[in-house]
Parts: structure tokens; C-alpha cells; sequence
């Protein structure tokens, strides 16, 4: 991401954080702050809020705090619950202003948060470069997968939040019975090297492919016939809009804002949270019928370009920067 802004002439700076509340970088980010004659901090989640609302107030700059889903939610312990909800209470009361990237994030934030100086937007996809009706690079060869055989993709953070080894623990299942099908997951995060190690104990590497960070989604995209997305918790998932815009058949669990999106068996199908079996069964079943997977896909489609264009969504969030300032 870096490399990619600094060739388009953006000037980036990099401060590393190793938590929320990192009162360690809080001069550094007052310095480039000053340096740079900063008029609005726009922070894009917890520990970017929670590193920058010290500066904010001290040089008095507008703060605007985008939530892409709260940091405390189910199953965390009580305690840490706890601390998690009151850190977003104070960080939205730093903020001149919240977007919400879901209303389900917007009305949990209100009954426990008092949330009262915030607004929704969606999050949107660039419907330019998420065309399903343009001509993309063959990646199947590149990675080794033939066409006959139906490619399942996880595109997203390797992270418990969006729980990768669920997904590890289904494509073992679904390749008791079949081999015909093949698992993608590309991504970097924490719990990489245990997915990797898990495809390795089940020894299904022949059918599961790695992949880094990748700047080609599109091309990644339109090679995969499913969409899976396992999350434990979300905001408003981009990756699943995009996967949606390129009219795949998608797998995802039924929380927060990924219930705004989906509508089961229309446009997608749920999957029950940190439940391989289910999992493995509703890949089986798109796998087992192609056109119940087309169908949902072009539903899933023309649904995001009617609605989730990313241009909306930074128009109204320019809106939001002239009202702040």
C-alpha cells in the first residue's frame, strides 16, 4: 500500500504502532502534524484514532474518526470487553465528527456508546476497476489450478477476525469428497504460518494456494468461482462488495454490516460463525450446482453497482471534511 500511494505522488509518512493508546508515537505524530500544517486528521479506525487524538486536541485540528466496526465485540473476555467499550467511548467524544461504515455499527454505537456526532457511509467499490465484463490476466495458470475445477477464494487480512483457519479446517472436509476443487487464500497477517502449517498436517497443499499481498484483486477475482468470508465480526466488508461487483457466489457469516449486504440465498449464503461443517457444506453445494452459484452472482452484482459505488461514498464524505472544518 505504501509503495502504491508513493507512485502516485502521495506523500506517506510510516509511524509504527504496536497497540491502541501508543502514548510512545504521540510526539512523532504531533511533529509531522506541525510540520506538514495538517487542517483535518481523518483516522481510519481504533489505533489510528487512538494515536492521533492527542495531537488533534493539543494543536487543535478537526478529527474525524472512521469506524470500521467497533474493536470490542463477542467473545472477548468480560474485562477486555469492557476496557474496549469505554476506549471508543472516549475516542468518539475526542472526535469532531464519526462516520459509520454500517448502520448496524452506528446503532450499537448509540445504545452503548451515546454515540451522537456521527453519520453512515458505506463503505463503495471502484466499479472501474471491479468490472466483471473486462478481460483480466489468466492467473488459474500462474497458480497451478485447471480450469475444470472450481476455485474457492479468501482474499482478506489473515486474522482472527476474519477466522482463516475455520476456512483451512473446511477445504480439508470438502476434499474428502472432492478433488476437484481448489482453495485460494491470499493475504498476510498473524495467523498466516498457522494456515500454513495446517494445510501441511492435513496435507491438502496440492489443492490450497498461498498467495502475499497482491495488488491484482480484479485478476484474482475473476479466476475464483466462490467467495468466502468467515468473519467473526466486521464494519462493512470492501472485499466482499468487491467480490460481489465481479458477480461471484459468496459465503459469509451474518454479522454487522454484512447483513445489510446480504440477502440469503438471493445474493448469497450465510455461513454459520467458526463453523467449518457449514463451511464445507455450502461449498459443496454452489460446487454441486452452477447455476444457483451464477444466479446468486449476478444478483450479488447488479445489487453493488446500484448501490455500493465507491464515488458515492467519497462525495459524502467530502461533505463531512466541509462541515468539520
Amino acid at each position: 500500500m505504501i509503495e502504491a500511494l508513493q507512485e502516485l505522488g502521495i506523500e506517506t509518512y510510516v509511524i509504527p504502532s504496536q497497540s491502541p493508546f501508543d502514548f510512545r508515537v504521540w510526539p512523532r505524530v504531533s511533529e509531522l502534524i506541525g510540520k506538514k500544517n495538517i487542517d483535518i486528521i481523518h483516522a481510519h479506525g481504533t489505533r489510528a484514532c487512538s494515536n492521533v487524538f492527542w495531537s488533534a486536541n493539543k494543536l487543535n485540528i478537526p478529527l474525524l474518526y472512521t469506524v470500521h466496526g467497533w474493536s470490542f465485540h463477542a467473545g472477548q473476555k468480560p474485562y477486555i470487553r469492557y476496557l474496549r467499550q469505554a476506549g471508543e467511548k472516549w475516542l468518539i467524544n475526542q472526535a469532531n465528527a464519526v462516520i459509520n461504515v454500517s448502520h448496524s455499527n452506528f446503532q450499537e454505537g448509540k445504545q452503548k456508546l451515546g454515540l451522537q456526532n456521527a453519520t453512515v457511509i458505506q463503505n463503495g467499490v471502484n466499479l472501474t476497476r471491479f468490472d466483471k465484463s473486462k478481460t483480466y490476466p489468466n492467473t488459474r495458470a500462474e497458480l497451478g489450478v485447471p480450469s475444470h475445477c472450481t476455485l474457492v477464494g479468501f482474499i482478506a487480512r489473515i486474522t482472527h477476525q476474519k477466522d482463516p483457519i475455520s476456512f483451512v479446517h473446511a477445504a480439508q472436509q470438502v476434499l474428502q469428497e472432492h478433488s476437484d476443487i481448489h482453495f485460494l487464500m491470499v493475504g498476510e497477517g498473524d495467523l498466516k504460518e498457522e494456515a500454513i502449517d495446517l494445510v501441511e498436517k492435513y496435507d491438502i497443499a496440492s489443492n490450497f494456494h498461498f498467495q502475499d499481498f497482491r495488488n491484482d484483486v480484479p485478476a484474482l477475482l475473476s479466476i475464483i468461482d466462490i467467495y468466502c468470508l468467515p468473519s467473526l465480526w466486521e464494519g462493512l466488508p470492501i472485499g466482499l462488495l468487491e467480490a460481489m461487483a465481479m458477480g461471484k457466489a459468496v459465503l459469509a457469516t451474518p454479522v454487522d454490516g454484512t447483513k445489510e449486504i446480504i440477502i440469503n440465498q438471493v445474493n448469497g449464503f450465510y455461513i454459520k460463525v467458526n463453523h467449518p461443517q457449514d463451511i464445507a457444506a455450502k461449498i459443496i453445494q454452489l460446487h454441486t450446482n452452477k447455476n444457483l452459484a451464477e444466479r446468486t452472482g449476478l444478483s450479488a452484482s447488479d445489487l453493488v453497482y446500484q448501490e455500493y459505488d465507491l464515488k458515492d461514498s467519497i462525495r459524502r464524505t467530502e461533505q463531512v471534511y466541509c462541515e468539520i472544518l
